[in-house]
């Protein structure tokens, strides 16, 4: 009786211990497939909330990063995941990542274009808003010697404000797409980037920052935003190639030194919304040829159209009364020729108020 009982719980045990074992290694590989996969070369790890990229295996060219991987979202990009990969070409990263690690794209110097949802680490207050993070940069002074040369244009496709100096420096960057949903550019965004030649503004961009554009010496045309209303202070100063731009209808205030040594600018028009033209906004333009001051504009600096050599045409719209900062005088400013040396000579050195509309 014994032995039968024996053999009777073996027979029915051991099929028991071998379903367990087979369903523990079922789990084991399951989870293993869960927390870390590889998909067109790209490698992803389980991390709070999806999956994240941590390494490149693949054999290069353009990277598409998708926004889910086995039905779960793809957050996060790793510290160096793209370390090295000096044969990827191009980088999309998806809306749905969250944070990009330091040194994510370190030394990929054959990158020529990069999709990114944000500039800098995180997606929502970021501690570094520069794009030279992303390239083992610790100051934003570092976009010039991390970058490589090789990335020329760079597209940003979400919602966040693009941060202070986020291209600033990057020297060979040639082309540069802003989304619609892009609310700010900050200070110094683009300044000294000297390769640039062409800038897209997202349509719902409502400010830009001092010294945006400052020594883009390749930069010929723009279009600013109709929500723009104000032009901060040197905006595009230095910018010695531009020649066509377009303000916004809104625009109420030109800051100082905005168009300073603006070389090649010919032609703008100022819209009847402005109010103000401060201290060396358009100086040292010495291609302007003419110029319109609205009949809303209560305010221009001193030195506003100092050395416009070849200005040669000025009209004052709503036949104004003008006095002169520290004047009691009134005066009615002429138009055409006589009104361009008004501006550009006769009371360049003064600040101009109207005092009747």
């Amino acid at each position: 009786m014994t032995i039968t009982l024996g053999k009777r719980f073996f027979k029915i045990f051991i099929p028991i211990v071998s379903s367990l074992a087979l369903l523990v290694a079922a789990v084991f590989v399951c989870n293993a497939y869960l927390f870390q996969r590889e998909q067109d070369g790209v490698c992803y790890k389980w991390v709070s909330g999806g999956y994240s990229v941590y390494d490149y295996v693949g054999e290069g060219g353009d990277v598409v990063i998708p926004e889910t991987v086995g039905k779960r979202a793809v957050v996060a990009i790793e510290d160096y995941a793209f370390e090295n990969e000096v044969h990827v070409t191009g980088i999309t990263v998806p809306a749905s990542v969250t944070r990009i690690g330091f040194g994510a794209f370190d030394d990929c110097t054959g990158l020529t274009s990069l999709t990114l949802p944000f500039v800098g680490d995180t997606a929502t207050e970021p501690e570094q808003t520069h794009i030279g993070y992303l390239f083992g940069g610790l100051e934003k002074l570092d976009n010039e010697c991390v970058m490589p040369r090789s990335l020329t244009k760079v597209s940003v496709t979400g919602e966040s404000a693009l941060g202070a100096s986020a291209f600033a420096n990057c020297r060979y960057l040639t082309e540069v797409t802003l989304s619609d949903a892009t609310p700010t550019v900050g200070g110094s965004a683009f300044e000294n980037c000297v390769a640039l030649t062409t800038v897209t503004l997202g349509e719902n961009v409502t400010a830009i920052g001092e010294n945006a554009f400052a020594c883009c010496v390749a930069l010929s045309a723009i279009q600013i935003p109709n929500g723009v209303t104000r032009l901060e202070g040197s905006v595009f100063k230095g910018c010695t190639a531009l020649v066509d731009v377009i303000l916004p209808e809104n625009l109420l205030s030109i800051g100082h030194s905005t168009f300073m040594d603006c070389a090649q600018l010919q032609n703008i028009t100022i819209p009847a919304s402005v109010t103000s033209i401060d201290t060396f906004a358009f100086r040292n333009c010495t291609r302007l040829r003419s110029v319109t001051i609205p009949a809303k504009v209560a305010r221009i600096g001193s030195f506003a159209f100092d050395g416009c050599r070849y200005l040669r045409n000025a009209t004052f719209e709503g036949n104004a009364e003008w006095r002169l900062s520290g004047s009691d005088s009134p005066f009615y400013p002429p138009n055409g020729r006589e009104g361009a040396t008004y501006l550009r000579e006769t009371y360049a050195t003064e600040t101009w108020r109207r005092t009747t509309q």
